[in-house]
């Protein structure tokens, strides 16, 4: 915004973005309060959440449709569980070749991954055969009872507990921070 010289003080002109302006990533409501990507500090946290449901839901309906062929898994993502998230990404750091700041991202996935997913797995294992007798009833495809009523029911019933996983990421994230990942 430049003011005009000679005009009102109150009456203010809109100037076009420069390139400096551009370079910046200030052309349309950008700058220090706009809304740069380096300006978010909780978008690793919303990629997180969205990698982990993600990957959550498909454990989880992998472990609910196989639950004896994924007992391995199913242990794995417990021992994981355990793991403090501190250790873990240490040791991510000294096992990969990932830059630091991949390894605290995958560490951060796998951590949430391996509590979103078993949340997942409950409620997908505890889904009432009411209801899936009552799609049966009326000649609703496996694929589409899936999708249109057992995820809806699985996302209703663990969002308490999702809601509790995301604000601890999100703090999560400011402990990776402070280490300087």
């Amino acid at each position: 915004v430049d003011r005009t010289h000679g005009a009102r003080p109150d009456r203010l002109r809109l100037r076009e973005p420069g390139p400096r302006d551009l370079a910046l990533g200030r052309a349309r409501g950008g700058g220090a309060h706009g809304r740069d990507r380096a300006q978010r500090p909780s978008e690793p946290a919303q990629q997180l959440a969205l990698a982990a449901v993600a990957a959550g839901m498909a454990y989880a309906s992998v472990c609910a449709s196989a639950p004896v062929l994924t007992l391995g898994l199913q242990g794995a993502l417990a021992l994981l569980r355990g793991v403090p998230l501190l250790l873990l990404i240490f040791a991510l750091a000294q096992i990969t070749t990932l830059p630091l700041a991949a390894t605290g991202f995958v560490a951060l996935m796998l951590y949430s991954l391996s509590h979103v997913g078993e949340t997942f797995r409950s409620y997908l294992t505890s889904y009432p055969t009411v209801l899936r007798e009552q799609a049966r009833l009326l000649t609703v495809s496996p694929t589409r009872e899936l999708l249109t009523l057992r995820v809806p029911w699985v996302f209703r019933k663990s969002l308490d507990t999702l809601g509790t996983h995301w604000i601890s990421l999100l703090k999560d994230t400011g402990a990776l921070t402070v280490l300087g990942i």
